[in-house]
């Protein structure tokens, strides 16, 4: 069984829109809002048996688009 735990900090719109307006489109954006989320895995994981992480603790960005 993997053990992965995820830390994140959801962004705070406060009335307005998050993508194209507080995080604009087509540009690198750290998952979440006051730190990047992070991903710690324990174990070595497998997604669909083609990409494979080694234990330890992984930043997520993005790179969100209009479509």
């Amino acid at each position: 069984m993997e053990d992965v735990t995820i830390e994140y900090s959801r962004p705070n719109v406060k009335g307005g829109t998050i993508f194209g307006d507080l995080v604009p489109y087509d540009k690198i954006w750290r998952v979440g809002d006051n730190a990047s989320t992070k991903m710690f895995d324990r174990e070595q994981l497998a997604i669909d048996d083609h990409y494979k992480l080694s234990p330890g603790i992984y930043a997520i960005y993005d790179v969100p688009g209009k479509e």
